[in-house]
């Protein structure tokens, strides 16, 4: 079976949607257990000027072209330097290879989303009249990070900020894949260039960063840009594991349906657990099955290898609607 065959789940159907229908409208709320994806809080009481843009309350957005890999490490602890990690698939490949400072982590990634989300954003203003046309540059303050992360300042989180940017800058990805009977053949590191800016104490107070030329070009100089909008619960997100299964599922399933081996994931996340250990928090994370937008479910191939199959919970509903 092709490792992106759709499928619709018909075991046990109205017996599945009864539950995701019970469930779907608490998936932000508190019901959900904390220890997979945590309540964000807005400051109480904070008011930003009308002319002051909410940084951290623009959609977030990402790059469609590696949305099906991990171009990052999913441990935080784990920063190989001067490692390699290549994906073959079936229009190309991708390949991630770190420097100096080490592999970026998928939590370095989300400055990397906050400025393709703030270009994004700075650009349909753009195209309404209401801004100017944004360049590559993004300055982004600390305290908008925080809240666009969905992060707690304090403790170590600046000096963690600084070595995230230098990782971004350090891991280099090369991609070459058939696009619509075109080949993209491109290398860039995740941000092409980063400035720390301190006050006259030495603080940290946020972060100059440029995004790739091949990012910028796909968001201001297309008709059908290569950017896709994440769940606004994406960062609540809270393990690794669950947010790569998610872009995943953005990308291949989007408001159908999709299924995967589990060793096909295996080989996507460029995980260093032995297998088994992935297979068990797969299985994990299909039980809670608690992610933004995406009903998980666990089947078998014809061969009899587990699949995973990631259906957008509007889609499953709508078509259930129709069975009579």
């Amino acid at each position: 079976m092709s490792d992106k065959t759709i499928v619709m789940p018909s075991e046990s159907i109205y017996k599945m949607i009864e539950n995701i229908k019970k469930q779907q409208d608490k998936v932000t709320q508190k019901s959900i257990k904390t220890e997979e994806i945590q309540p964000y809080l807005s400051p109480e009481g904070e008011q930003l000027p009308l002319f002051n843009p909410t940084l951290y309350d623009i959609a977030i957005k990402d790059y469609f072209h590696i949305m099906d890999v991990a171009v990052f490490r999913l441990s935080k602890r784990y920063h190989q330097k001067k490692e390699t990690i290549r994906y073959d698939l079936s229009d190309g490949y991708v390949e991630v290879s770190s420097g100096e400072t080490g592999m970026a982590s998928i939590w370095d990634y989300d400055i990397l989303l906050m400025a393709i989300s703030q270009v994004t954003e700075s650009y349909n203003l753009y195209k309404k009249g209401r801004g100017k046309m944004p360049g590559k540059t993004m300055r982004l303050e600390l305290k908008d990070i925080f809240k666009f992360c969905r992060r707690t300042p304090g403790g170590k989180q600046k000096d963690n900020l600084v070595s995230a940017v230098k990782r971004l800058n350090t891991t280099h990805v090369h991609i070459e894949r058939n696009i619509g009977g075109k080949i993209l053949d491109v290398g860039e590191n995740l941000i092409s260039r980063y400035a720390v800016i301190s006050d006259d104490k030495g603080s940290v107070k946020g972060i100059e960063i440029e995004i790739p030329s091949l990012m910028y070009y796909k968001i201001v100089n297309t008709d059908t840009p290569a950017i896709l909008t994440l769940h606004p619960d994406f960062h609540r997100i809270n393990t690794a594991f669950g947010r790569f299964v998610y872009r995943l599922a953005r990308r291949v399933a989007g408001k159908k349906s999709a299924t995967y081996l589990f060793s096909t994931l295996y080989e996507r996340s460029g995980s260093k657990s032995p297998i088994r250990e992935f297979r068990r928090m797969l299985r994990k994370l299909i039980k809670k099955n608690v992610l933004p937008e995406y009903d998980l479910k666990e089947m078998e191939s014809k061969h009899g290898e587990p699949l995973l199959v990631m259906t957008f919970r509007d889609f499953l509903l709508e078509d259930t609607d129709k069975i009579e």
